[in-house]
Formats: structure tokens, C-alpha cells, sequence
């Protein structure tokens, strides 16, 4: 699982950073205003599905990371913390990016898709457990 969430991490960084063709931009004048002249929830329904199943791995291989080693519920807010912190992070870079548009609403629905992918390494640890162990051996 760390490998997966290590390759979820690259996916993200790479897919939302891709052509990496940084250039100089106000952060004052432009880079706020391309950041936050969006909606809370927009976006349309492919821009959506791809910022929500690009974080459902990270979601997925945290969540059985920290249940692997029995750690305490506060380790979920620190995925979460992490998740938010990458969304936002390259949100921020993609202002430096001219074909790129960023948008505050593809990190709010990234940190959705955390979430989700959380949700279904809990529903697949009770249900599943037999798969998930599959690779402990």
C-alpha cells in the first residue's frame, strides 16, 4: 500500500502540474483573482468526476496505511490535513502554469474524493479483509 500511495502522490503532482512550463505571474494581482473568481462547488460534471476519482487512491492507500499499524483516529485528520495541503498546494503552482486554470473548487472536490477513498478502505477492511491482506503475506 505505501507504494500505491506513494504513485497516488506522483499521479497527482504530475497530472495537475503537466506541461510544467512555470512562468512569472503577479501573485497580487492575477494569481488570487484566477484562484478565487471560481465557485465553491463548480466545475462541470467531467472536471468534477476527474478532481474526485484523482484523489480516491490517496483516500484509499492512506487509510490502509494507518489501519496497518493500529494508529489512533487523529492520523485520518492528518491525511486529510495532507490531502487539502496537496490539493491546495498545486492549485497554487497551476497559477504559474498559463494552460492551466485554477480553480478553488477542484481542491474542495479532491478533498471529496479523499474522503470517498477513505470511506471505501473502511467499507472494504470490514467486508473485504481477505483481499486487502492478500499482500501482507
Amino acid at each position: 500500500m505505501r507504494s500505491m500511495f506513494l504513485f497516488s502522490i506522483f499521479v497527482i503532482i504530475y497530472g495537475s502540474l503537466f506541461p510544467f512550463d512555470f512562468q512569472y505571474v503577479n501573485w497580487t494581482n492575477e494569481g488570487r483573482k484566477m484562484l478565487f473568481s471560481t465557485t465553491f462547488f463548480g466545475g462541470n460534471v467531467t472536471d468534477v468526476l476527474s478532481n474526485i476519482l484523482l484523489f480516491i487512491p490517496f483516500g484509499l492507500a492512506g487509510s490502509e496505511l494507518i489501519s496497518r499499524h493500529k494508529k489512533s483516529q487523529k492520523f485520518y485528520l492528518y491525511l486529510c490535513f495532507v490531502a487539502a495541503s496537496l490539493a491546495f498546494g498545486v492549485q497554487i503552482l497551476q497559477i504559474y502554469i498559463p494552460p492551466r486554470i485554477p480553480a478553488f473548487y477542484d481542491a474542495v472536490w479532491n478533498i471529496i474524493g479523499t474522503f470517498i477513498g477513505i470511506l471505501t478502505a473502511k467499507f472494504m477492511g470490514r467486508r473485504y479483509t481477505h483481499i486487502l491482506n492478500s499482500d501482507n503475506k
